[in-house]
């Protein structure tokens, strides 16, 4: 008996998404007492079984055969340019566009959501993912539910309890964010990938901040534990997701400069210096808590999303100090003296108009 060599989802296509939803899904295969060749495949029945009609110059040859996936040395499903362009709107930042085309490709492809591997369950978790960075909370919860969860793998599934976790924050669900978000970690924390962690952690501490309310009490030592749990978990977002997506780990950036000015310590500093920027030396004995918000308002303002406008990470950011500048700048060696003057009968050396530049 052939073994199966793989199923593979290429992006050199050949078909178009219309073609695919109108009459199967293209491939090419090739096995025991199965001619090779260009195939529609108009039927899935499980994860091995399959039933298609051989395609010669475009048009439908004989009647439809049956066959088992195992069975075929070749078994490659085309992929539809669509894909190809979803994808690419995805990277590009194009979010919405994005979104549509898995939704297209995932429904075009709903023959095959059995198949290890298939197109359709691909387009869904992207699509999902599409909706996770557009913050549309609604539709992933909508979305996370509706997956095929029989035809997912272990490492779908895991993607998927994620996506509900951030499902959950349409409707405020904020125990039940924190303790599936902790079976998670405890169970499967070293499954995850980075992004997923990242992600994860961005939905438990958006509970964690809901459960403070809008105007927290940061006095009573029960807020304070929620309130640093919630930067905790901001905090391994925005490290988890260096070098990924931006979307989520920005706004984990914010929100935790805004827990931090929040604490009592820093509460206390904004109060006495208000919107006026304090001098040097007060930014230096700046509070702890102060110091956190300030370099995470700098950077979320300058680096991560220059140009937006928020009044309170503004106000934030005028505490900025940074103490490797400050010591970079007095380490810096004393200007030269000037030239002592020389007789007029010996014209002095031409001097330079700078210091020459250290190599």
């Amino acid at each position: 008996m052939n073994t199966l060599k793989g199923i593979i989802l290429t992006l050199a296509a050949t078909c178009s998404l219309s073609q695919a939803q109108q009459a199967g899904i293209p491939a090419l295969i090739q096995g025991r007492n199965i001619p090779g060749g260009q195939y529609l495949i108009t039927g899935v029945s499980g994860k091995n079984n399959f039933t298609a009609v051989q395609m010669r110059n475009g048009n439908a040859v004989g009647s439809p055969i049956g066959g088992r996936i195992s069975d075929c040395t070749t078994f490659y499903i085309s992929t539809p340019k669509s894909f190809a362009e979803a994808v690419d709107a995805f990277r590009a930042g194009k979010l919405q566009q994005a979104q549509q085309g898995f939704a297209k490709v995932k429904t075009a492809y709903k023959i095959v959501q059995s198949i290890p591997g298939n197109l359709s369950v691909r387009s869904a978790l992207l699509e999902i993912d599409s909706a996770i960075r557009l913050k549309d909370w609604a539709a992933v919860k909508a979305l996370a539910a509706a997956l095929p969860n029989a035809d997912l793998t272990p490492e779908n599934k895991l993607h998927a309890q994620v996506a509900e976790l951030l499902g959950n924050i349409a409707d405020k669900q904020w125990d039940a964010i924190i303790e599936n978000g902790n079976k998670i970690l405890s169970s499967n924390k070293n499954n995850l990938t980075l992004t997923e962690l990242g992600w994860l952690q961005y939905a438990m501490g958006r509970a964690y901040q809901g459960q403070l309310g809008d105007s927290p009490d940061l006095s009573n030592r029960d807020n304070v534990v929620k309130a640093n749990a919630a930067i905790d978990a901001y905090s391994t977002t925005i490290a988890a997701s260096h070098g990924s997506y931006m979307e989520l780990p920005a706004e984990a950036m914010g929100r935790a400069a805004i827990i931090l000015s929040l604490l009592p310590e820093a509460a206390a500093y904004i109060e006495k210096h208000g919107n006026n920027t304090p001098m040097e030396s007060d930014k230096k004995k700046a509070p702890q808590a102060i110091k956190d918000a300030a370099a995470l308002a700098y950077i979320y303002l300058n680096v991560v999303s220059p140009g937006s406008r928020n009044d309170k990470l503004n106000q934030l950011a005028q505490y900025y100090y940074n103490s490797l500048e400050k010591q970079k700048g007095a380490a810096a060696p004393a200007a030269a003296p000037a030239a002592e003057a020389k007789p007029a009968d010996k014209p002095a050396d031409k001097p330079a108009d700078k210091p020459e530049a250290k190599k």
